[in-house]
């Protein structure tokens, strides 16, 4: 019964408290709640997959308003790079990526949320790749809102996002390919199962061999390919055999031609033991038909090849 009365007097002392407080000390203002941030920050890095390429490509971004109404008037938001945040951010993750070279990036420094919205329009984010850019190499791009009118609250965590950028060459189809010649192939010349077509069937498990029974002709081996048009070429990728390490190819050079008589080197090449490997031409050629020549293959006198692909 005691216990009951205590009770009944706290909660009649608290009430007493509360209507003693004014309305004005509990009141609060809507915009003391409110925060922007950029929505992509959400995911960090925020990655992107592009392709080398003549014309820029877009990458969307912006800011957002949240609070318990929506604004009032239209406020204008600042955007920044900054590249410095890079080193500090690779420091915290573990990771070693690049910033990002002036000149391969234009941004919209200012956007607008409007009055009665949530959000900016979406701002475009151009990124230049060809003649910008290395291919293969990850990229990081440090956007931050730096300002916003009335000096409203910007949510710390959700401040910066950090654009992982990575740009890769596209294969050129191989429908119109034709293969003009080959040194040999097959166990025995010919060979159905280990024919030079297995090199581009889109199937890794499949491969053409240099002939390796009745007779096992050494390196040089050498295989034409007619394109069936004219390509840019960047470079070339190389998938080996899946299932024997030896006879993979390890030092190659590769030659260019418009019309399949003038031939023009474009480079030559040490390849790793490895399934897969790419090399990059010093500089990319016009070209129809394309060479290789295989010098010397790690372990064997015979060689192999699983997909090759042009870029």
């Amino acid at each position: 019964m005691k216990s009951i009365k205590r009770l009944a007097y706290m909660l009649f002392t608290l009430a007493i408290v509360v209507q003693g407080c004014s309305m004005e000390e509990i009141s609060y203002n809507p915009s003391d709640w409110a925060k922007v941030y950029m929505p992509q920050a959400v995911n960090r890095p925020n990655t992107h997959l592009l392709v080398m390429a003549d014309t820029p490509q877009v990458i969307v971004y912006g800011a957002a308003y949240a609070g318990v109404d929506y604004p009032q008037t239209d406020l204008q938001v600042q955007f920044k790079v900054e590249p410095d945040k890079v080193a500090a951010y690779n420091e915290e993750n573990g990771t070693s990526y690049q910033a990002m070279p002036t000149g391969s990036y234009e941004l919209l420094e200012t956007g607008s949320i409007p009055a009665g919205k949530a959000n900016t329009a979406p701002m475009q984010l151009y990124i230049h790749t060809i003649d910008a850019l290395e291919p293969i190499v990850d990229y990081l791009l440090p956007v931050s809102i730096t300002h916003v009118d009335g000096d409203l609250s910007v949510n710390p965590l959700l401040q910066t996002t950090y654009f992982h950028i990575r740009a890769v060459y596209v294969n050129y189809s191989r429908d119109k390919w034709d293969i003009v010649a080959v040194s040999s192939q097959g166990g025995t010349e010919g060979a159905a199962n280990e024919r030079i077509e297995h090199a581009f069937d889109d199937n890794v498990n499949t491969f053409w061999h240099s002939q390796w029974q009745g007779n096992r002709p050494g390196p040089p081996h050498f295989f034409t390919v007619d394109m069936g048009e004219t390509n840019v070429v960047h470079g070339v990728a190389f998938s080996a055999r899946r299932n024997a390490a030896n006879g993979r190819f390890k030092r190659i050079r590769i030659e260019l031609s418009l019309n399949g008589t003038d031939w023009q080197a474009a480079g030559s090449f040490e390849l790793a033991n490895v399934d897969e490997n790419t090399v990059y031409l010093d500089q990319a050629m016009m070209a129809k038909f394309f060479r290789v020549w295989i010098d010397e293959a790690h372990g064997n006198i015979t060689t192999s090849l699983a997909e090759l692909n042009v870029f």
